[in-house]
């Protein structure tokens, strides 16, 4: 199952072929193995939090297989997430490498999340 659009954080998804829910707590993640790459949610082992820094996860919106309950939202929410999901659409290669360097990034992220979406 493919999901199109960002989901709240707060949201509980199981990944494909896992075993245990992770609960989404953020979003745009970053980790470097030899190339800087950029992914959709930061999420933690559900029901048990983030228990160690060492383990979350870092995931695509492809890995979901399904969501299991969808976190609350609000309109300031839903504005965010659409800035999020700008920016991810607008800086992420297909294969979650960066269209720009980290500097180019952190001036299109505040540009998008101060001046919104365009």
């Amino acid at each position: 199952m493919e999901h199109n659009e960002l989901l709240p954080i707060g949201s509980v998804v199981r990944l494909k072929n896992a075993t245990h829910d992770l609960m989404i707590i953020g979003y745009t993640p970053m980790r470097d193995e030899n190339e800087l790459k950029i992914f959709d949610y930061w999420g933690v082992f559900y029901p048990e939090g983030m228990l160690k820094a060492e383990q979350s996860f870092v995931f695509n919106r492809d890995q979901i297989d399904r969501v299991v309950n969808v976190g609350f939202s609000t309109d300031a929410e839903k504005e965010f997430r659409a800035k999020i999901d700008k920016i991810l659409h607008n800086v992420k290669n297909p294969d979650g490498s960066l269209k720009m360097n980290q500097a180019e990034l952190a001036v299109y992220m505040r540009k998008i999340l101060i001046e919104g979406v365009k």
